[in-house]
């Protein structure tokens, strides 16, 4: 009888599927600020887009001027966390390489999460549909 729960508890322990890996909520932060400047900045268009009704071109209206000064200031700020991160990332990453309790944590879905959100960043920057960081920075 006891034999019979032994194969039972190691055919089901073969089977589970595993725990996900431990992540480390600073790393995972780092890789995101890409994506979520991005987001920011977009969320900013659609929002002026709403409110005039039309879509901003460069010099018309002044972002500064639409009434939204929280929203552009939080835009500026993850735009300018966004070309730090890299840094951050990588120096979390040495960490996590170099101390040992943190070297079990998993840094790969990080590390794949970041350079998403970093190329995604950088091609709508420079491929600027609509002129709108152009529009922002004016």
């Amino acid at each position: 009888m006891t034999e019979q729960m032994d194969d039972v508890r190691e055919e089901a322990c073969a089977t589970a599927p595993s725990l996900p890996a431990k992540t480390d909520p600073l790393l995972v932060t780092c890789a995101l600020i890409p994506a979520a400047s991005l987001c920011m900045f977009y969320s900013f268009v659609l929002r002026a887009r709403f409110a005039l009704g039309v879509w901003p071109v460069p010099y018309r209206p002044d972002p500064k001027n639409l009434g939204f000064e929280l929203h552009h200031e939080a835009v500026w700020l993850l735009l300018e966390a966004a070309f730090v991160s890299p840094i951050a990332f990588a120096l979390c990453a040495v960490v996590h390489q170099v101390v040992p309790p943190l070297r079990q944590r998993h840094i790969g879905r990080s590390l794949v999460f970041f350079f998403v959100g970093y190329a995604m960043l950088w091609l709508a920057l420079l491929a600027d549909p609509g002129s709108f960081v152009e529009w922002l920075a004016d």
